[in-house]
């Protein structure tokens, strides 16, 4: 369905109002509120235009998704051609697992850096906090590209673990770094040393969470080359 410029102007302020509101006041907002702050004369404007409370953040999740993928398969295509350039095919081929994580984790903290203020971070942690709703998003759809693509190559790193403990893994990887960089956010992080520092300690916390030895066998993983 094509959409006229006025509704997509107003599907667009909605969105941003939702992610805002949602994230400094939780997932209990209402619709009608959204629509209110948003500017719309017709309180029941996110109702009509999403047809539910799920509707509406399923949108908004799906438009920042959409845009942080885009930012993540950049940084994949950069890693694809330094990793080439030292003779191995394929950043998830020839990447350590230092980089992968980065390149899941350097979108997210890019908004911390941006001039105007974020609010995606706390919303998302908001989102998964609440069961109904992380329920609901994961049996949505499939996981982004870019991210497939890191999940991949973190799985080809990390042969000693198990599909469980492996699945288990990156699913406290992503969880522990969405909601660290979310605190960021609420605490107004801006660039400069202290940015920087939060990102490369959270990298190297994650690719040692990852590579912690499996928990059935206690073999200790080889270290990448």
């Amino acid at each position: 369905m094509t959409l006229t410029p006025r509704t997509e102007r107003t599907r667009a302020a909605l969105i941003d109002r939702a992610e805002r509101m949602i994230a400094e006041r939780g997932t209990g907002v209402s619709l009608r509120e959204i629509s209110a702050a948003a500017g719309q004369r017709n309180h029941s404007a996110a109702q009509y235009h999403f047809g539910s409370r799920e509707g509406l953040i399923e949108a908004v999740v799906a438009t920042r998704s959409a845009e942080i993928d885009r930012r993540r398969g950049a940084l994949l295509a950069d890693l694809d051609g330094a990793v080439g350039a030292a003779g191995t095919v394929g950043a998830t081929v020839g990447a350590t697992v230092e980089e992968l994580v980065a390149a899941l984790v350097d979108p997210w903290v890019e908004l911390l850096g941006a001039e105007e203020p974020s609010y995606s971070l706390r919303f998302l942690a908001q989102v998964l906090d609440d069961p109904d709703l992380e329920r609901a998003l994961a049996d949505s759809d499939d996981p982004p590209a870019g991210l497939r693509t890191i999940n991949r190559g973190l799985a080809r790193r990390l042969q000693h673990l198990g599909s469980g403990d492996l699945t288990r893994r990156l699913t406290w990887t992503h969880a522990v770094a969405l909601r660290v960089l979310a605190h960021e956010e609420r605490l107004g992080t801006r660039p400069g040393p202290g940015l920087a520092a939060v990102r490369d300690d959270l990298v190297g916390m994650l690719a040692a969470l990852l590579r912690a030895p499996a928990p059935a066998t206690g073999r200790v993983p080889e270290t990448p080359a």
